[in-house]
């Protein structure tokens, strides 16, 4: 593995187990996911892989895991270009309070 992205994997997998906080969202005509915050009134609009991220954390699941599985989904991706908008999307979201931490602290020695 080169080590900018053995940089972003470790950056990924130190994140602790993350949980979806409790939100409705949907998927408006257009293809775009779209979560109504009622917290700050408003309409989020998530990236693809935000948005996928969201589904499959639904309940509590390691950043690990969800790496592996887009994976598999997306394997038209560039693998660096795939763990940089994870890492990226994980940031989005828990900035925005749409995911927590949910304690248990990964350790994944990858590199």
């Amino acid at each position: 593995m080169n080590e900018p992205l053995c940089q972003i994997v470790r950056d990924l997998t130190s994140y602790e187990v993350w949980k979806r906080v409790p939100l409705p969202f949907r998927e408006d005509p257009s293809g775009i996911t779209v979560i109504f915050d009622e917290r700050i009134g408003s309409t989020v609009y998530l990236s693809r892989t935000a948005a996928r991220i969201l589904s499959l954390i639904n309940g509590t699941r390691s950043i690990q895991d969800i790496v592996n599985t887009l994976q598999v989904e997306y394997t038209e991706v560039d693998p660096n270009v795939l763990y940089t908008d994870v890492l990226g999307a994980v940031r989005d979201l828990a900035g925005r309070g749409l995911i927590r931490r949910a304690g248990g602290v990964l350790s994944a020695e990858v590199c």
